[in-house]
């Protein structure tokens, strides 16, 4: 979740970072929390950028093939879902495979984990 490496023994892998029993950092800086609650908002935005075009695939199908071009079809899609650039992107780039209903459930799974994440990294 945190792109922290886990050792077998469940420690991290990068210099000071560990995590508690319920996943959050500890003994980390102010400054790498904040990093870190950053990372993780950006992460979120993605999911749920990707969790709408999941509830909206066939009006994204429908945008990506009417659009001229990559540009017009990332503009498309932001303007369709209210959406940012980074969200578009994330969508124009998933593959079809990902379009099937096991899919959904995986993603609302990963938002869940990441909104608790930094719920305990703002604690």
């Amino acid at each position: 979740m945190c792109g922290c490496q886990r050792t077998a023994s469940g420690d991290a892998g990068r210099g000071s970072r560990s995590h508690t029993a319920d996943g959050r950092l500890s003994a980390v800086s102010p400054e790498e929390r904040a990093e870190h609650v950053h990372h993780a908002r950006r992460r979120l935005s993605v999911l749920r950028s990707v969790a709408l075009g999941l509830d909206n695939a066939r009006a994204v199908s429908d945008t990506l093939v009417a659009s001229e071009n990559r540009a017009a079809a990332l503009t498309a899609l932001q303007e369709l879902l209210g959406i940012d650039d980074t969200g578009a992107r994330a969508i124009a780039e998933l593959q079809w495979a990902r379009l099937t209903k096991d899919t959904r459930p995986h993603v609302a799974e990963e938002i869940e984990e990441i909104e608790a994440e930094i719920r305990g990294l703002e604690d």
